[in-house]
Order: C-alpha cells, then sequence, then structure tokens
C-alpha cells in the first residue's frame, strides 16, 4: 500500500508541478504584454540634418541623422530599436539599461 500512495503522490506533485509551471507561463506572458504597451506609449523622436549629440548606451553608435530615439522616463535617451530590444528582454525587468529605473508609467517623470 505505501508504494501505491509514493506513487500517487508523485503524480500528484507532477501535475501540481505542471500547473505551476503554466501559471508562470501565464504571468509571464502578461508582463511582456503589459511592456510591449508601456514601449509603445513612450516618447519618440527622429534625429535632423544637425544631427544629435551623444550616443545609445546600449550598441554604443553615435546618433545621425534619421535615428529614431526613445526617451524612458528617466530622461535617458536611445534608439528605438535598442531600447525595445532591451526592455522587452525578460532579464532587463523593464528597467533602463543606465539607471535601473522602472519604466512604468507610474514612474514617469513629470516636467
Amino acid at each position: 500500500m505505501a508504494y501505491w500512495d509514493s506513487r500517487r503522490s508523485g503524480a500528484e506533485s507532477d501535475r501540481t508541478l505542471a500547473r505551476m509551471q503554466r501559471r508562470e507561463a501565464a504571468m509571464q506572458e502578461v508582463i511582456v504584454a503589459a511592456r510591449v504597451v508601456t514601449v509603445q506609449g513612450l516618447p519618440e523622436m527622429v534625429v535632423g540634418p544637425a544631427g544629435r549629440e551623444g550616443e545609445c548606451a546600449v550598441c554604443l553608435d553615435e546618433f545621425k541623422p534619421g535615428n529614431v530615439l526613445l526617451t524612458l522616463p528617466c530622461m535617458h535617451i536611445f534608439h528605438r530599436t535598442c531600447a525595445e530590444q532591451w526592455l522587452l528582454e525578460p532579464s532587463s525587468h523593464g528597467r533602463c539599461p543606465l539607471c535601473k529605473a522602472p519604466i512604468s508609467a507610474r514612474n514617469s517623470v513629470q516636467l
């Protein structure tokens, strides 16, 4: 009887683990979707013909005319594609690559 109970207990543990993994995957999908919405709402600008001083801290390239830049709530500026790739990467935790400030709308800087 003990053998049967331990097998049943193992099967229950497997089902519980599978359920927890499905929940975690669903939560990650929600987190990524929220980040996408947040990133889409961030202000962007296009570098004009005169250029713009500075470089993107993600790719280390200078800002050039025609580049699309994204301004985070902490006021750090990056190439839009670099910022999107960084912020949507799970390991970034949705934080600025420079100062680690969260990008959520609640933490936006008001000018």
